[in-house]
Parts: C-alpha cells; structure tokens; sequence
C-alpha cells in the first residue's frame, strides 16, 4: 500500500508527532532537550535529512510470513532496503501451505495465508516498509504474477499501528502439504529473532515437515553409479547449450541432467552446475555468486541437513518426466577430496550420497 512515508517517521527516532519537517525551525531544533549540545543537533541535522529523503519517496508496507519472516532473507538474500520493520498480525487469517506454488524447486510446499476458521491461530508476520521500487522487486522475485496474486489487508503492528499492506496469496486452492525442514526452521528461526508472541512461535514449532517415504529413499538406490555415466566438463555443457533445438544441460552434486528448456528457475541455469547456488539458498545467502565458479561444494563439508536436502533436490529431478541423468561432471568431482578416478567414482557417492 503507498502512503506518506512521514507515517514512519519515527522510524529514524524523530520527535513524537513530527510529520512535516519543512515546518520545523532549526530554532525548535535548538530549543528541544534533543539538542541542547552541537554534537546533539548534528545528530539531528542527519535525521532530518533522512526523513525529508524517506518523505519524497512512495513507499509500501509488506508482510512476510513464510521465509520472508526471517529478515535476514529480506537484506541479505532478496537485497532489500528496509525502511522501517515489525512483528504483525493478520486478523482474520490463518498461515497455509499448498503444494506445488513454486516448480523446478525442492520445496513441497510453501507458505501463504487463508482465511481463518474456528480455532485456528492467527498468523502473524514481519511487516516491512520498502519504497516502490523494491516493493515491486520482491514481486518479482516472488515470482507474484505467475503464482501468486498480491493483495491488501490491514495488518496491526506490535506497536500499536494498524497499516494498509500487501501480502502474497496463492492464484488457486491446492492441497496442503508439510513444508521442508529448511523452509520451516527458516521461518521458526526468523519468528524467534523477531520476537513474535509466544503462541504463534510454539505453533510454528509444532508443524510438521516433509520427510521423505521409505519408497523414495529406495529409489536413491537405483541411481546409476557416476562412473557408469559418460564424463562431461563445464566446457561441454556451455557447447551443449549453443546447439539449437537441444534439451537443457545442468549439473548437481556431481550427476549432470538433461530435460527440456524452462523459461525461468531462481535454482538452475542451463549449462551451469547448481550445487553452489542452492547451498547459498539453503544457507540464506547471495545467488548473485558464478555458479562455475571453483571449488566447487564439497561432499565432506555438508552437514546431514544440508546432505539430505540436496538428496531431496535430486529426489525431485529424478521423479520429473522427462529428467534424465546423462552424465557425471569432471570438475566437481575433482574437486572432492578424495581420489577422483572414475573407480573410485562409486565409492564417493555411496559414502556421501547415502542417508
């Protein structure tokens, strides 16, 4: 929702009730307790300067409640400039989780609200205030027009103001279904470090996730070996992709894919190896890193968390239709610390590619 950003004034720890600083006289400035010394009224010669910038803009308030709850996600991930921040609730709704909202992904489900039925628990979240411009970014990174429809409801701030804001809601009723394990800890870890109240924090805490079946655990095992399948570089997955007309190349873990073309994925890039940038998705960093870049992740170093989502990652590629493994990546595996001929090859993905 736009509005006049001097709403948020107090934000940048101005005076109570200043709204309009072109009306303000540097000699009120002098004469409030705020300002008694020159070190004091520098200080607030720099929030002033800040709240006629923060006025002039066109800003938006959003409310995250899946893995935007987490703030970290917000500046360090979806590189945001947060204006101003707070716990929220949403009245009248309740948190969600509908399967298959985002393809090409891991994730089973993500977040979104509903309407609220008896005895279910309020869903609250972390109301942010972004100008227009990033606002309208985080759409796009949401991927907002393809699977969700953004809409406006009144959100009460912990601190007692009710704003107009935008939050993200499923285009369809599908299914609901646990969220992964990274997706749930991501929001239960941001809901702590925000401070929500305790009943929506314990709720969250009581939420299953997705583990996966016994079958699916058994299908790992029919995964051909690495030394079973053709060698492939990066250089041949770069040639691969200027060929007109063929299927996609991309790698994970050391196993190269093939499927046809999708026009967008934040997770693969054809021709690339996607390792790397879904353990900095995993680990709430940066995806603006060389997904080529070597070394590259190293079996060894995953914890069994991260182990065990990138067997998930695979779990998805390889029950896709039309997903087939048509290779091994050489770099990667060079770039194991263990011996890297291609006997040894099944060695490595039985000790480290095995729940």
């Amino acid at each position: 929702m736009k509005q006049d950003s001097c709403q948020s004034a107090r934000a940048l720890d101005v005076p109570p009730g200043f709204l309009a600083p072109v009306a303000v006289s540097w000699q009120w400035a002098r004469s409030t307790t705020k300002c008694e010394t020159w070190e004091s009224r520098r200080r607030f010669r720099v929030r002033l300067g800040g709240v006629k910038n923060l006025c002039a803009m066109s800003t938006v308030w959003k409310v995250g409640i899946g893995a935007n709850l987490n703030l970290n996600v917000m500046t360090a991930r979806r590189k945001l400039n947060v204006l101003d921040h707070q716990p929220a609730r949403l009245p009248g709704y309740a948190i969600a989780f509908h399967e298959g909202l985002r393809p090409f992904m891991v994730e089973p489900a993500f977040a979104t609200i509903r309407l609220a039925e008896e005895g279910d628990v309020c869903v609250h979240g972390l109301a942010v205030l972004l100008s227009e411009e990033d606002a309208r970014k985080l759409d796009r990174q949401e991927g907002a027009s393809k699977v969700y429809s953004v809409e406006e409801i009144l959100a009460e701030l912990y601190d007692g103001r009710k704003v107009k804001a935008e939050v993200y809601v499923a285009k369809w009723a599908l299914s609901s279904v646990p969220p992964s394990k990274r997706y749930l800890t991501l929001m239960i870890e941001g809901a702590r470090m925000l401070g929500v109240h305790a009943e929506y924090l314990n709720h969250l805490e009581s939420l299953p996730y997705y583990i996966p079946s016994e079958e699916t655990i058994r299908k790992r095992s029919l995964w051909p070996k690495p030394q079973t399948l053709p060698p492939i570089t990066l250089s041949d997955m770069q040639e691969h992709k200027k060929k007109e007309g063929a299927r996609m190349w991309y790698s994970l873990l050391g196993y190269v894919f093939e499927r046809n073309r999708i026009t967008f994925s934040p997770l693969l890039r054809e021709g690339c190896d996607s390792s790397a940038r879904r353990l900095a998705f995993l680990r709430c960093q940066s995806l603006d890193s060389d997904d080529n870049a070597r070394p590259f992740p190293r079996l060894d170093q995953l914890s069994s968390d991260e182990r065990e989502y990138f067997l998930q990652a695979m779990d998805n590629d390889t029950a896709t239709e039309g997903v087939e493994m048509v290779g091994h990546l050489v770099e990667f595996w060079e770039d194991q610390v263990l011996d890297h001929l291609l006997g040894d090859l099944c060695t490595a993905a039985e000790t480290t590619m095995t729940p």
